[in-house]
């Protein structure tokens, strides 16, 4: 049976996508555009499920419980959350 051509690990060689994001105002917030181009158009299902479970679902969750601006961020650093003998550098400064 040949394998499912809507399988991320069955592109063709030598076919790459590229991914791009953009931030632009709007109002007083932002706006996220995104658009993927280059991706053999058998895997466009497979390709926009994936985007939504494995990244605007997650961020989505990420924004919506981060803190507002003016609130501690300390949350949304990973390295604060670990001992600091489990992290493998010290965790950012913020200004």
């Amino acid at each position: 049976m040949p394998p499912n051509p809507g399988t991320a690990g069955e592109w063709p060689e030598c076919v790459h996508s590229i991914v791009r994001f953009e931030l632009s105002k709007k109002g007083k917030g932002a706006a996220l555009s995104f658009d993927q181009i280059g991706h053999p158009e058998n895997h466009y299902d497979h390709l926009a499920e994936g985007w939504v479970k494995m990244v605007w679902e997650p961020m989505r969750a990420l924004l919506r419980d981060a803190p507002k601006a003016g609130e501690a961020a300390q949350s949304l650093t990973p390295a604060r959350a670990l001992p600091p003998s489990r992290t493998s550098a010290p965790p950012a400064s913020r200004p």
